[in-house]
């Protein structure tokens, strides 16, 4: 299989993280953020070296590292950001120890993995 031919028209998301902030009706809604180019990618001179950032719609559905937004759209999730990706590795360090010395129920533990991901 081909890696670089999408069965469904998406765009590539780089360097993308995820937010979680409250609704309108104060429900926890994640939105991803990210860029639509590569770091290293060469762009044209009038364009920021970087490229802006881009908010998604709500996050509605999640297959692998395809994402659907509310509004249709469908993400590819490229690179997440290092930062992102230090903090989960911070918390899942923390959790891990946690559990392996059993001071952490369940509950607790589920408690944790959701916050993680806002």
């Amino acid at each position: 299989v081909n890696d670089e031919l999408p069965l469904f028209p998406s765009v590539d998301l780089w360097d993308w993280h995820m937010v979680t902030e409250p609704d309108s009706k104060g429900q926890p809604m994640t939105r991803l953020v990210g860029r639509l180019t590569r770091g290293s990618s060469k762009l044209h001179p009038s364009l920021p070296a970087r490229g802006g950032l881009l908010r998604t719609a709500p996050v509605r559905e999640v297959h692998l590292d395809l994402v659907r937004v509310s509004s249709g759209k469908l993400y590819r999730l490229r690179n997440p950001s290092r930062k992102y990706l230090a903090s989960l590795s911070a918390l899942l360090h923390v959790v891990c120890l946690m559990l392996l010395m059993n001071l952490l129920p369940g509950k607790v533990f589920q408690l944790l993995v959701a916050r993680s991901t806002r």
